[in-house]
C-alpha cells in the first residue's frame, strides 16, 4: 500500500507519521534529549543470576540494570574473556561478575528494565548481519518468486566470495532494488563494523557502550524507505537537508521523494495529525459498519472487545458476524501499530458461527497484522471468538508517552460512589 511519511522536528524531538490512504497508521517519536538505547551494544557485567526466572541482570552503565532472559541468549555469545563465540549461555555458563556483550532490544518502560540479548544483530541498508547464527535468510515481505531466487543466488555467492567467517545474512525487503555491488558493499561494511566491535572488547572496561546505532533520522530513512513510499515530507530545513544528503549517498532512488513543506500552516496541522493522535487515545473506535471496538491497556496485557452497537443487523447472523469481525481485524491491526501496543493482546471477537468462520477469521487477522514490521504472532481463534495476539514490545505505547497517570483517581479511571459507602 502506498504511503507518505511526514516528519515534524523541533529542538527536543522529531515525530514521524505514516499516512496510508489518508489514515494515520504509525507515529514514532525520537528524542534528541533522551535517545532510545535500542540497537546499542554494551560491554556489561552480570550483577545477579535469577535462576527462578531464568534470567540475569546486567550492569550496562545505566541507572537500571538490563534484563537478560536465558531465552534471548545466542547459540554462541561473545565474551571479553576469550574474544570468541561460545556455546549457549545458560545458568550453567553465565555467572555473577562475568563480562558479557549485550544489545538492547527494548527500551526501559516505567519500572521495567531495558531488555537485552546476546544474539547481536547489525542492520545495514539491505542486509542484517547476525554473527551468532549461520546461513542466508530472505525477508518474508519479498513475495515475488523471481526476485527471491535472484537475491538468494546473489547473496549466497557473496557469502562464499567474501569469505564471511561466520554469521547469518538476513536479506531485507529493500534488497529488491539492490544490485550485486550494493549488496556486496553493505555486507563488507557490516563485517568491518563487527570486527571493530570485537576489537573494542579487548581494550574497553565495562560497563560501557561499544557500538551505537546510526543517527535516528538516518535509521528512520533506512527502515521506512520501501518501494511504496511516495513522499517523505519535512517541516524542518535542517532535517530536510540531512535527509537529502543521506538519500543521495545511500538511497539515490528516493532522493526525489524527499520534500520540504512550505505551508500554509504547520505540517501536522495541514494533515490533521494532532486530531488523529487524539483519536488514537480514545478508548472506543467506531468501525465503518457502526460496530465498535473497545481498547483497554493494562500493565499485564491489552484487552480488545468487539461490539455490534449501532450496526444494522441483517437477517443472516453469520453475515453480520463475518462482516463486523473482518472490519474489526483490519482496525485492530492498524490500532496496534498506531498506538504501538506490545506484549499480550486478548481480542474478544463476535462468536464465529461455524468452524469455517473461525478459520476465515484467523486468516483475516493474520493477513491484517502481516504488514506490521514489528514481529506479531496470532494464536488460534476459540469457538467463542477469543484470539491471542503477541506483538513484540520495543518502546512505550503512544498512550504511555503522551499521557500521565491521573493524580485524583490513581489511573483507575473511576471514582468512588460515596453514597454506596455509607
Amino acid at each position: 500500500m502506498n504511503h507518505d511519511i511526514l516528519i515534524s522536528a523541533d529542538m527536543e524531538e522529531f515525530r514521524a507519521a505514516r499516512i496510508e490512504d489518508g489514515c494515520l497508521t504509525e507515529l514514532k517519536v525520537y528524542s534528541r534529549v533522551d535517545p532510545s538505547p535500542i540497537g546499542k551494544i554494551y560491554l556489561g557485567r552480570i550483577i545477579h543470576i535469577a535462576t527462578n526466572i531464568n534470567a540475569a541482570f546486567v550492569n550496562i552503565g545505566k541507572d537500571q540494570n538490563g534484563f537478560l532472559s536465558f531465552g534471548r541468549t545466542a547459540t554462541r555469545s561473545n565474551s571479553k574473556c576469550d574474544g570468541e563465540l561460545e556455546t549457549s549461555a545458560t545458568s550453567s555458563v553465565l555467572h555473577e561478575g562475568q563480562v558479557i556483550m549485550t544489545q538492547v532490544v527494548a527500551d526501559p518502560i516505567s519500572t521495567k528494565s531495558a531488555i537485552l540479548t546476546t544474539n547481536i544483530s547489525l542492520p545495514g541498508q539491505f542486509v542484517v548481519y547476525v554473527p551468532a547464527e549461520t546461513g542466508v535468510v530472505l525477508s518474508r515481505q519479498i513475495t515475488d518468486d523471481v526476485q527471491r531466487c535472484r537475491i538468494q543466488k546473489v547473496v549466497e555467492g557473496l557469502y562464499k566470495s567474501l569469505r564471511v567467517p561466520q554469521g547469518r545474512l538476513i536479506i531485507r525487503t529493500a534488497a529488491t532494488r539492490a544490485g550485486t555491488r550494493d549488496l556486496s558493499n553493505d555486507i563488507q561494511t557490516l563485517l568491518a563494523e563487527w570486527q571493530l566491535i570485537l576489537n573494542a572488547t579487548s581494550h574497553t572496561a565495562p560497563p560501557t557502550c561499544i557500538w551505537g546505532e546510526i543517527d535516528p533520522l538516518n535509521q528512520l530513512l533506512r527502515d521506512v524507505c520501501a518501494g511504496n513510499t511516495r513522499r517523505i515530507l519535512f517541516d524542518s530545513k535542517e532535517y530536510y537537508r540531512r535527509a537529502v544528503q543521506y538519500c543521495q549517498k545511500k538511497l539515490p532512488h528516493f532522493t526525489d521523494c524527499v520534500e520540504l513543506f512550505g505551508g500554509p500552516g504547520s505540517l501536522f496541522s495541514q494533515y490533521k495529525i494532532e486530531e488523529k493522535m487524539q483519536g488514537a487515545l480514545m478508548r472506543e473506535q467506531k468501525l465503518p459498519s457502526g460496530a465498535v471496538i473497545t481498547i483497554d491497556e493494562t500493565e499485564a496485557f491489552t484487552a480488545i472487545d468487539v461490539d455490534t452497537r449501532s450496526f444494522a443487523q441483517t437477517t443472516n447472523p453469520s453475515v453480520t458476524t463475518t462482516r463486523v469481525n473482518r472490519e474489526a481485524a483490519q482496525e485492530i491491526a492498524r490500532q496496534l501499530r498506531l498506538r504501538n501496543i506490545g506484549g499480550l493482546i486478548i481480542v474478544d471477537f463476535l462468536d464465529p458461527k461455524t468452524e469455517n468462520d473461525r478459520l476465515q477469521l484467523l486468516e483475516t487477522v493474520r493477513i491484517a497484522v502481516s504488514h506490521d514490521i514489528i514481529h506479531t504472532r496470532v494464536s488460534h481463534v476459540s469457538p467463542s471468538g477469543i484470539t491471542e495476539i503477541r506483538r513484540q514490545r520495543q518502546r512505550a505505547s503512544l498512550r504511555t508517552y503522551l499521557t500521565e497517570p491521573c493524580c485524583h483517581c490513581d489511573a483507575t479511571g473511576r471514582t468512588l460512589d460515596i453514597g454506596r459507602l455509607s
